[in-house]
């Protein structure tokens, strides 16, 4: 075989690079023939024509090579490497798969470069950072309509992309799509160079990015990096069906549409960014959930449009655009979160919900920023608590025990060893509040696991002393699981319980389980409990979690706590205990502004301690949960409504009760600014719906000003 030949070569059907009857040959790309020989570094022009697809299975120097649209070049094996000849020497029109563990290679000068349809596959575990470092003309031009797939193919093959390569900046992509094809779930989380990772950069792509794409099995992706900027995506975010995005480190940026038929989380404790910036219309839809910790709205122009709810669990910031939502989908401010408005053209165009007790103002508007702030105050709605009673010294069997609250059922997950732990309901554990040391006791009873009766303990209940094995089997895997828990019309369920818990490592282990109705799931694998009480004594503590979003208004909710032990004879000298289990809904309170007409929308009667009532627009605010009264702040401002006099101005109420319909005096609690401000209600409200603002006539001055075209408008 002639290796240095000159001459152009395209593929005249599939094959191997390898075999010479794959190619045709030609001298001056007009007049071709069947060739005999291989292109190499030395061919004029390497062409993959459409419809071909050539294997690279041996060793290839080569240049100069152009993939057509529909072609497809395959690297499986053994040593490629690209020489620098004219211009560009990889030009991927079709498709190149990258499927090998061995490194293909640019030499000095040497680049590729994707066609505007092109797409490059990476399946073999070989560093990928070769080619963002090769670019033509560098990374950052690499077209945004292009295909990058990291695709999974083994369990044993974690194909890797990059972070920090190709830019001052870090990595760039077009449509990056993460698929999996093994036989289990791919998570990245642990794989450095399969996730985005490191301390400095941030990747940029410039298309879509689809975790999950056409995989059949799902995946988790890792976002880690702590670079300065979020990992920023240009097109849309799509999570597919049994994906995931763990957005642990800086966070995300996204220009256009969120599409979560899987979800977006992040762990407990980081602080990642979710950012929607860009100048067009974006939305987020699916059933998700979108877990968020800090989002931000930067954009130069357009609105978002939320289209499934979603909640922030630690600060929403509004520094250009609005988040278009309605009753179904809505923004709920978590309890801890705060909201941050940086500029006035950017806000809720729609209703927002904040849970808790904090005093807070509503970032809501419609075609002006119009807040409606309420104190702080109130609590949570307690509506189920499970305290075991103190009907029982010792021994009770926790299977068919009937409390206050109904009967607890215990399953077996797994067949029990011949001397499997119980659980008991009983105060030979006795109950106690977080940050106290367990003890025996009286009249306190708990839910907790202990030995069989065969094993020492007379009862079978000796507290929380169990068995770790070996002989007889002490193996068990049992839940005890609660009566149902009614759980209509409520909703941001919030759990509260105290435990301890101890046992050897996760094999000796408790968890929390939940019920919907049709399945059974773990949420919580319980952390072991503080050591401070000694080796035989537990140190409860308290913890809190809200319930999964299936729960609101369910009527047919259960919890579950599981207690499993492996019996290899180790383990501590206590199990698992819980007590004072329970479920609440927090405060939380639905507010929206309405540009339009309060006297023609609503009504226009009004207590004879007003005047009038402005007609420039109102507020509707809801108590949805909680236990409380609330004052009421208004925000006015001139360039909506003409303002004077704030002095005379009242906070006013919509009263439907009794069919009442007559707008009440909430009186002037105090104010701020004159034709820009914020006036409070005299006096607190326990009841809610519309308000809007009055004005209560007291002087010559202000009866001459109700001639004016102005009528009380604020």
């Amino acid at each position: 075989v002639q290796t240095n030949f000159l001459g152009h070569f395209r593929s005249i059907q599939s094959g191997n690079w390898n075999q010479p009857s794959t190619w045709e040959t030609s001298t001056d790309s007009i007049n071709w023939i069947p060739s005999l020989y291989i292109p190499n570094s030395f061919s004029n022009s390497i062409v993959i024509q459409n419809g071909h697809s050539v294997n690279i299975n041996s060793r290839v120097r080569a240049d100069e090579i152009f993939i057509r649209p529909g072609a497809t070049l395959n690297y499986i094996g053994d040593k490629l490497s690209f020489a620098d000849g004219p211009g560009c020497d990889l030009n991927v029109s079709g498709t190149f798969v990258d499927n090998t563990d061995t490194v293909a290679s640019f030499e000095s000068g040497a680049t590729w470069q994707l066609g505007a349809t092109g797409t490059y596959i990476k399946s073999g575990q070989a560093s990928a950072v070769n080619w963002q470092n090769c670019y033509y003309n560098g990374i950052q031009n690499i077209p945004s309509t292009a295909t990058w797939i990291v695709r999974k193919l083994t369990n044993a093959i974690n194909p890797p992309l990059s972070t920090s390569a190709g830019s001052p900046t870090g990595a760039y992509y077009p449509n990056l799509i993460l698929e999996n094809y093994s036989p289990t779930k791919w998570n990245t989380t642990g794989i450095a160079s399969s996730s985005f990772n490191g301390p400095t950069y941030y990747p940029t792509i410039k298309g879509n990015f689809d975790i999950g794409g056409s995989g059949p099995t799902g995946l988790i992706f890792y976002n880690q990096h702590f670079g300065i900027m979020p990992t920023r995506v240009l097109g849309n975010l799509i999570v597919r069906g049994g994906s995931s995005l763990l957005n642990d480190g800086t966070g995300i940026e996204v220009q256009g549409n969120v599409n979560l038929f899987g979800f977006v989380n992040y762990t407990k404790g980081k602080t990642p960014r979710f950012d929607f910036t860009g100048g067009n219309a974006q939305s987020v839809t699916g059933p998700g959930p979108l877990g968020v910790y800090d989002l931000t709205l930067a954009k130069s122009s357009d609105n978002v449009s939320l289209l499934m709810p979603v909640t922030i669990d630690h600060k929403i910031t509004f520094n250009g655009g609005k988040l278009n939502t309605d009753n179904t989908n809505i923004l709920i401010i978590d309890t801890p979160a705060t909201a941050s408005v940086l500029n006035t053209a950017s806000y809720v165009n729609g209703p927002a919900r904040k849970l808790g007790t904090a005093a807070f103002d509503f970032p809501i508007g419609k075609s002006s920023y119009q807040p409606i702030g309420i104190n702080a105050g109130g609590m949570f709605d307690t509506f189920w608590i499970e305290n075991f009673g103190s009907s029982c010294a010792a021994g009770c069997d926790a299977n068919n025990y009937t409390t206050s609250k109904g009967t607890w059922t215990v399953t077996d997950l797994s067949a029990p060893g011949a001397n499997a732990n119980k659980f008991y309901i009983s105060y030979s554990e006795n109950g106690s509040t977080a940050g106290n040391c367990s003890a025996p006791g009286s009249g306190n009873s708990t839910l907790h696991v202990g030995k069989a009766a065969i094993t020492g303990c007379a009862t079978g209940d000796c507290g929380t002393s169990y068995y770790a094995g070996t002989s007889p089997s002490a193996t068990c895997n049992k839940r005890a699981e609660s009566p149902v828990i009614n759980c209509s019309g409520r909703k941001g369920i919030q759990l509260t319980f105290d435990y301890f818990e101890s046992g050897s490592t996760t094999n000796d282990d408790a968890m929390l389980y939940y019920y919907d109705g049709n399945t059974w799931s773990m949420i919580l694998n319980l952390s072991k409990t503080a050591t401070t009480c000694g080796a035989s004594s537990g140190y409860w503590t308290q913890q809190s979690l809200f319930l999964p979003a299936s729960s609101n208004n369910n009527p047919n909710v259960k919890l579950g706590f599981c207690w499993k032990n492996n019996n290899d004879g180790i383990g501590s000298a206590i199990s698992f205990a819980v007590d004072n289990i329970r479920l609440s809904e927090p405060m939380s309170y639905t507010a929206e502004y309405f540009d339009a007409d309060p006297k023609l929308n609503i009504g226009s009667s009004m207590e004879n301690t007003l005047d009038e009532i402005t007609t420039c627009g109102f507020w509707k605010l809801k108590q949805d949960a909680g236990i409380g009264t609330k004052t009421v702040s208004l925000y006015y401002d001139n360039a909506s409504c003409y303002i004077s006099l704030p002095s005379f101005m009242r906070v006013t109420r919509f009263d439907t009760t009794a069919n009442a319909n007559i707008w009440r005096d909430g009186g002037n609690g105090g104010y701020s600014g004159t034709t820009n401000g914020m006036l409070s209600s005299g006096s607190t409200f326990s009841s809610f719906g519309n308000f809007t603002i009055g004005y209560l006539v007291r002087s010559e001055e202000h009866t001459s000003e109700l001639q004016s075209p102005y009528v009380i408008s604020y």
